[in-house]
């Protein structure tokens, strides 16, 4: 995950946590719709009994982006104070704009839902395929 991200996607995450599914004050973020901010607030409690925590240095080893012909498409991994990383990953859309970046947040779900009519893989596994073509994200997951 670029580094000049990070920050961006620390604030994304840290206004989650507070209970704040549509901040407003994070520059360079797409408003969030009504609808989005509900649906990641109910996966959220579907997950169970856990509080969403703030993103760690760790959370950057299995978080991965990928090239999308105009855009990244990252998916970050997101934590609880009950089990640290946790299944639950934030998806989100990242493109260039005027010399900074533009994030739209898309979704936060466990990885494997079948709501989503996906199945999403884990960042691992995304890892894994990619490395496989020869395109590798970061430290070799193993």
């Amino acid at each position: 995950m670029p580094v000049v991200w990070r920050p961006t996607l620390e604030a994304i995450v840290s206004a989650f946590v507070s209970g704040d599914f549509r901040p407003s004050d994070i520059p360079g973020l797409d408003p969030i719709d009504e609808k989005t901010a509900q649906q990641m607030q109910e996966y959220v409690a579907d997950y169970g009994q856990v509080t969403l925590a703030d993103l760690t240095d760790e959370t950057w080893a299995t978080s991965v982006a990928r090239w999308r012909g105009d855009k990244w498409r990252t998916l970050v991994d997101l934590r609880t104070v009950e089990e640290g990383r946790s299944d639950l990953c934030l998806e989100t859309d990242v493109r260039e704009d005027n010399g900074g970046y533009r994030f739209t947040v898309l979704l936060v779900y466990v990885l494997g839902s079948s709501r989503l009519g996906y199945v999403p893989l884990s960042s691992f596994e995304i890892k894994q395929s990619m490395s496989r073509v020869s395109w590798n994200l970061g430290d070799d997951p193993g």
